[in-house]
């Protein structure tokens, strides 16, 4: 079978980002023995027309849809992408007949409603490690996937739902096929390889689909990653890294002996990470830039005792200023990230949370976000239940977003003005570019 496969993903904010979904269910359907290429969105000026030539010079029998991102999850200055989406459905029954499929962490957040809005015969939402191949062989046989997990397919004017697929383990996936890609265009924006050392999170914020996957965190083994780390920095031709996890250092023994493995080779990388304050320390901090960390995310996402404890973030005050202690000295770049408007949240909170931030990190890039995106099965999404903001069956893929209602309408404003102050504070919204 012949097989395209679409990243659409065009964001460059901070710099491109391979695409590693998209790059992997490439590799796993060459891997089945199936002709597959690749039609990456990123580096074309008009991609739609781009699209129409591809097709119509391939003609492949199936066309995959790897939806990364569904929007800016941005409620000031919000852009969904499912606009685009549909254009490119468009273009694609313009040209073609094959039927098409969607996946990517996009679509698993809502894959039954992502689905019906886009039209689309077949969706696979979670991983693709085990269920692709045996939804290939029913759409090359021609009869429906009943039965495979992950699937979502229509048949009969409904949509079957069939689960999240989840693989028994991970680290047995071929490399991306970052071969298909234009890697010198990557490489000259300086874009960096993402790179997953796990999948999940056993963390519970209130507000993260992966903490409200009861899965938890699968451990990718430390040498299959290192070995990917040397296969693709040969391949692409950079040694600029970005891990994927959501939480680099959890668990924190995995990523000590993935630090260790990365030096014990000598290899000589620069890598950016997430990380918050829970498990986070000095000896840890400083191994991780001996091992090439350049960079990180420090998730905070509140500075006050009474959001932390709302959100389920596991720490305390007290340990941002430990944690903002370790990575200064450890000498590791850092921005800070912080929500605004969770249950829970005041004027007042927010006014301690400011304090907090100028006495702690007035001359450090803080990036503020106000108001929170509401995901199924989340803890957060009882909130608005509760509260008779939403209704049972509400349609998730809707833009839905919790603020507070304690929180004036002024706030942005007053949010902006308090950033005036700090060269490197920033207050939404943020540029994004599709």
């Amino acid at each position: 079978m012949r097989v395209t496969v679409v990243s659409p993903n065009r964001e460059r904010n901070p710099d491109p980002l391979l695409p590693i979904g998209a790059s992997t269910v490439a590799a796993l359907i060459r891997q089945l023995g199936h002709d597959v290429r690749m039609l990456d969105l990123c580096h074309e000026a008009d991609p739609l027309p781009a699209v129409r030539w591809h097709l119509a010079d391939w003609q492949p029998d199936l066309v995959g849809l790897s939806l990364r991102n569904l929007e800016n999850n941005q409620l000031l200055g919000h852009r969904s992408y499912l606009d685009d989406m549909r254009a490119l459905v468009r273009t694609v029954r313009d040209v073609s007949a094959a039927p098409i499929v969607v996946g990517g962490p996009g679509y698993t957040l809502f894959p039954g409603e992502v689905l019906e809005a886009l039209g689309l015969e077949y969706g696979l939402a979670g991983e693709a490690e085990e269920s692709l191949g045996p939804l290939l062989d029913c759409i090359e046989a021609g009869r429906p996937p009943a039965g495979i997990a992950g699937v979502c397919y229509r048949t009969g004017g409904r949509t079957v739902m069939q689960g999240v697929a989840r693989g028994r383990s991970f680290g047995r996936s071929p490399l991306p096929a970052y071969d298909l890609l234009d890697r010198p265009a990557y490489v000259a924006q300086g874009a960096a390889i993402p790179v997953e050392s796990k999948r999940g999170c056993d963390l519970s914020c209130s507000f993260c689909p992966d903490g409200a996957d009861s899965s938890g965190t699968k451990l990718k083994p430390v040498s299959a990653t290192v070995d990917e780390i040397e296969a693709l920095t040969a391949l692409v031709g950079t040694n600029r890294l970005h891990f994927t996890d959501g939480v680099f250092h959890h668990p924190v023994g995995h990523a000590e002996e993935l630090c260790r493995e990365i030096i014990r080779r000598s290899l000589v990388v620069r890598w950016r990470c997430g990380v918050n304050p829970v498990g986070l320390s000095l000896p840890l901090l400083q191994l991780m830039h001996e091992a090439g960390c350049r960079g990180v995310a420090l998730g905070l996402d509140a500075a006050t005792g009474g959001m932390l404890r709302s959100y389920r973030k596991g720490f305390r005050p007290a340990d941002i200023a430990a944690a903002l202690t370790a990575v200064r000295l450890a000498r590791i770049p850092y921005t800070i990230h912080i929500l605004f408007g969770g249950p829970g949240e005041t004027n007042e909170s927010v006014g301690e949370a400011l304090d907090v931030l100028e006495e702690l990190a007035p001359d450090d890039a803080v990036f503020f976000a106000l108001g929170l995106r509401v995901f199924t099965g989340t803890a957060l999404q009882q909130t608005p239940l509760q509260e008779g903001r939403i209704l049972p069956g509400h349609n998730m893929l809707d833009p839905t977003y919790y603020l507070s209602r304690a929180l004036d309408d002024r706030l942005p404003e007053r949010l902006k003005e308090r950033c005036a102050g700090h060269a490197r504070w920033c207050s939404p919204p943020y540029e994004t570019q599709g």
